[in-house]
């Protein structure tokens, strides 16, 4: 922070219709911030990176690079989230999304549309997909849900896939066979979005906690990085928009 006191003085006067008046110095005070940045050389030179200081500058820049390996980690996820990792040009890939298309179509329909003939397990497990893969009625679509509901729905989707392949298996299959899989393959893919999303989330917090120690404040005054993003895309007294 730098507070500067500027000065200025006329000696000539100020000219009127009564000739030139004498004037006086007239002073204002200002207040900004500047950013210095040293090398580390300099840093040391000026004392600046003792009891500690240049280990904990060091962590800020591993938590940083660990922050950055993640969300690379997080796109590759949502990229495979989305199908954008299958190729076009290639016939098993294209009849792959067409698959996930289906699934995603017949678990996106009204609940009360499913067919008559489906039992109260079929139904129950088709239910739990819809959960796990926010295609149910929750509205947060299953990005807010903690840790433990999300092991919880991951769960009940693996027996629901279980259930599944069991009646295929007995010769009462309930959907298409490729349809199981592409079912199987989407859960697969939100799992790995899910662990993408919560690895960045700890590198995020991490890496704050990283600059509050660089800085000299204690742990419980970390920033939460992500609380932060969360406030910024989500302003309180408005809509809330992005989970």
């Amino acid at each position: 922070p730098m507070d500067a006191l500027l000065v200025a003085h006329d000696p000539g006067g100020r000219g009127g219709p009564f000739g030139r008046t004498r004037t006086h110095p007239r002073g204002v005070t200002a207040s900004t911030e500047a950013e210095v940045w040293l090398t580390r050389g300099q840093a040391e030179r000026y004392g600046l990176l003792g009891d500690g200081a240049a280990e904990r500058w060091d962590a800020v820049v591993e938590a940083k690079e660990a922050a950055q390996e993640r969300e690379k980690a997080l796109f590759d996820a949502l990229d495979r989230h989305l199908g954008l990792d299958r190729d076009p040009r290639s016939d098993q890939d294209r009849a792959e999304g067409a698959h996930a298309r289906e699934a995603l179509d017949l678990l996106g329909l009204d609940p009360a549309l499913d067919p008559a003939d489906w039992d109260g397990p079929v139904r129950g497990a088709v239910a739990a997909l819809r959960r796990h893969l926010g295609l149910g009625a929750a509205p947060d679509q299953g990005w807010s849900r903690g840790q433990d509901a999300v092991q919880a729905d991951r769960e009940r989707a693996e027996e629901a896939l279980a259930l599944l392949r069991e009646r295929e298996a007995a010769g009462t299959p309930v959907l298409p066979r490729e349809v199981v899989a592409a079912l199987g393959d989407l859960v697969a893919r939100r799992d790995g979005l899910h662990a993408a999303l919560t690895g960045q989330r700890a590198a995020l917090d991490g890496l704050g906690r990283a600059l509050a120690a660089a800085w000299g404040r204690p742990p419980e005054q970390a920033p939460s990085l992500q609380a932060a993003f969360d406030a910024a895309l989500n302003p309180e007294g408005g809509r809330r928009r992005v989970h």
